[in-house]
């Protein structure tokens, strides 16, 4: 067991939010998670741990695997301080449908990255990307709205480039990350599940690269929506 102490007077800032969320499918019911390590500003990053939450029809799922205890049933990874650094999770005997995984970053003074978002599919494969090639960057209204606690929200971008979408509190503080990353010319649908968050208003922002217009000016679109538990 290694301890880090931090003798540094300073304010602790979290950890950055973890990056590089990939499932990679190993069976027809067992998928490997993986991410890029997260870092921080005192603790090393071969001591940052992870809470792991994998949530399907709005309920948590079972995440133990081989390295678990067989008589305990985790539906997190454990708490800081009880396991070495780890950047992937294999999951077994999973169910047909679509899930949603969500991590965040723990350094040694126990504070909490923002959550980063991902999601993958066992058997029946969800739609994520439309053939139809939209005109324009459009943002749509989240459905159902209210919602609780999972919504479906759509986006279209009509010209390959990077994409982020994320969801800010009624204070404005980011709280997750839901798409990050390189995306081609489409319409997309993914579903956001606030099963870890508490009831009120939220918003979520797109921002995308436009090179049409010539200038180096970004696509952005916020949104409001409401989940009530």
């Amino acid at each position: 067991m290694h301890v880090y102490r931090n003798d540094v007077l300073e304010l602790n800032e979290a950890p950055t939010i973890p990056t590089g969320l990939e499932g990679t499918l190993l069976s027809e019911n067992s998928i490997l998670l993986s991410w890029l390590p997260a870092t921080d500003d005192h603790t090393p990053s071969q001591a940052i741990t992870y809470d792991l939450v994998i949530i399907r029809n709005g309920t948590h799922v079972p995440i133990g695997n081989e390295n678990s205890p067989s008589n305990i049933v985790l539906t997190r990874l454990p708490e800081p301080g009880n396991i070495s650094a780890v950047v992937e999770w294999s999951l077994t005997g999973l169910q047909n449908g679509d899930y949603q995984w969500q991590l965040r970053a723990v350094d040694a003074a126990y504070a909490g990255s923002n959550i980063a978002i991902g999601e993958f599919s066992i058997g029946a494969v969800s739609v994520d990307e439309q053939n139809e090639i939209p005109l324009s960057f459009n943002l749509e209204q989240n459905y159902p709205n209210p919602f609780n606690p999972v919504t479906l929200i759509t986006y279209s971008i009509p010209e390959a480039g990077q994409i982020s979408l994320k969801i800010y509190d009624a204070l404005g503080t980011e709280i997750a990350v839901l798409v990050n990353e390189f995306k081609q010319a489409g319409i997309y649908n993914l579903k956001f599940d606030g099963s870890c968050f508490s009831s009120g208003v939220y918003f979520y922002q797109l921002t995308a690269d436009n090179p049409s217009t010539g200038s180096g000016q970004s696509f952005i679109e916020t949104k409001k929506m409401i989940m009530m538990k």
